[in-house]
């Protein structure tokens, strides 16, 4: 299906986790007159920094970046209310003549925003203080549980660690009978609300192993444990959500004494490394990415860039 010619033009940039995202869309973004678009959901929260990687201060400063740092801990995010919130940037940028860059991890999101989302069960807030008291009393395991027990196929289609995620799904399957994902394979994300070039960052999986063990090692320098204990002070006797992630709930059960320290580094890695594998099974089936390494692809990359921006459709 074409795209009307007066929507505004947008680079996607995805990858797995630890595969240079960041940098690369900050790069092509001062090449090329842009401005990010955080597609992370943890990036979203203020507080959780360290764990989720999110670009430095000095790093923001080069470039514009939206999107970071917008939600509170106890507040949740879905793809319904990223597509409208990241929409209302990439529409201000655009207006200003900029390039929206649109750069994160979370497929999902990017996928909505991208093309749309089915027109689904919506929020119910009393589902979902019954699923925060379980989260909050269980963790994100019980939580998860409780999918599989109403939708026996539930490993298959979502990150088990995802709280967030797996909230909407049991939502939407306890108000309709029918899976999340059902609704969204009728759907078929058929809508075209922006022209995007799509990169895809490609790693080899011994570097990328090897980059997520750095990253992970660093974090907990840097201060992972003394972070997501002060969330957890902080936040004692709210639901949290992103404590639930990959990252944050190791550091919990490691703080609720269920690990010790010389576990610990190793768990978040094994976990990260899952995740990125999923992420780029993911990435794979999607159609129209085209495909770089960085940083050595990085000026084919902006040359990419500026012929599609020049083009005229």
């Amino acid at each position: 299906m074409a795209e009307p010619p007066d929507v505004p033009k947008i680079l996607v940039l995805q990858g797995p986790t630890a595969s240079g995202k960041s940098r690369a869309a900050a790069n092509i973004a001062l090449a090329c007159g842009g401005e990010i678009v955080n597609a992370d959901s943890l990036q979203l929260y203020r507080e959780f920094d360290i764990g989720t990687a999110k670009p430095t201060q000095e790093e923001r400063a080069e470039v514009p970046h939206h999107l970071f740092d917008v939600l509170k801990p106890t507040e949740i995010s879905d793809a319904g209310w990223y597509i409208r919130t990241a929409g209302a940037a990439i529409a201000d940028i655009s207006a200003r003549g900029q390039l929206p860059v649109v750069c994160g991890g979370t497929n999902l999101y990017i996928r909505a925003l991208l093309g749309g989302i089915a027109d689904m069960p919506s929020r119910n807030n009393e589902l979902r203080r019954e699923y925060e008291a379980l989260l909050a009393s269980e963790g994100v395991a019980a939580l998860f549980a409780r999918l599989e027990r109403i939708s026996p196929d539930a490993a298959e289609h979502i990150d088990r660690l995802n709280p967030v995620r797996i909230m909407r799904a049991l939502e939407v399957q306890e108000q309709s009978g029918r899976a999340i994902w059902e609704w969204q394979r009728e759907h078929a994300f058929a809508e075209r609300p922006y022209r995007a070039l799509r990169f895809g960052l490609t790693v080899d999986s011994d570097e990328l192993r090897s980059r997520i063990r750095a990253r992970v090692e660093q974090m907990l320098a840097d201060g992972l444990i003394n972070e997501c204990s002060a969330i957890r002070d902080r936040y004692k006797g709210f639901s949290v959500p992103p404590l639930g992630s990959i990252g944050y709930s190791e550091v919990c059960a490691f703080l609720d004494g269920e690990l010790n320290e010389s576990e610990l580094a190793e768990k978040i890695e094994i976990s990260t490394w899952r995740y990125a594998k999923r992420q780029i099974t993911w990435i794979k089936r999607e159609k129209g990415i085209e495909f770089f390494r960085w940083p050595s692809d990085e000026p084919q990359m902006i040359e990419r860039v500026r012929s599609f921006l020049a083009a005229v459709d």
